[in-house]
């Protein structure tokens, strides 16, 4: 009976953990930061608190989207930002970026609410003005 009990505690951990590297599910690396998807997570959070009200479980894809969105773009726009900043000379090199990628992750994911649905749109209108017959 233990050893059921153990395996079963052993594959629920080893199903989705934090580690070093990121996230790890299901045994694969998703390359995102723990920090980040926290500072995602309190950015969707705090949009869905300024938005219309919602049924719960819409709310809360809202906000897992807004926080996995705010994980993988985030390190990107703040590299993007700090290279043209540091470009332009309005920024120096030696400044960390760490604190740069939490701020532009809890932003991302902020602006996520407002800014998919209409990205939505634009694409739904290119789709259907390219694919009429």
């Amino acid at each position: 009976m233990t050893d059921a009990i153990t395996s079963t505690v052993a594959v629920n951990v080893a199903t989705a953990s934090l580690s070093g590297a990121g996230v790890v599910i299901f045994g694969l690396q998703t390359g995102l930061d723990p920090q980040m998807l926290m500072a995602g997570f309190a950015g969707g959070a705090s949009a869905l608190s300024y938005s219309a009200p919602a049924k719960p479980l819409i709310g809360f894809f809202q906000v897992c989207t807004a926080t996995i969105l705010a994980g993988y773009a985030s390190p990107f726009l703040t590299a993007f930002v700090a290279y043209n900043l540091h470009k332009w000379g309005l920024q120096p090199s030696e400044v960390p970026l760490t604190g740069a990628q939490l701020l532009t992750a809890f932003m991302v994911a902020y602006l996520a609410h407002g800014v998919l649905p209409g990205i939505r749109k634009v694409a739904s209108t290119l789709l259907r003005r390219f694919t009429r017959d």
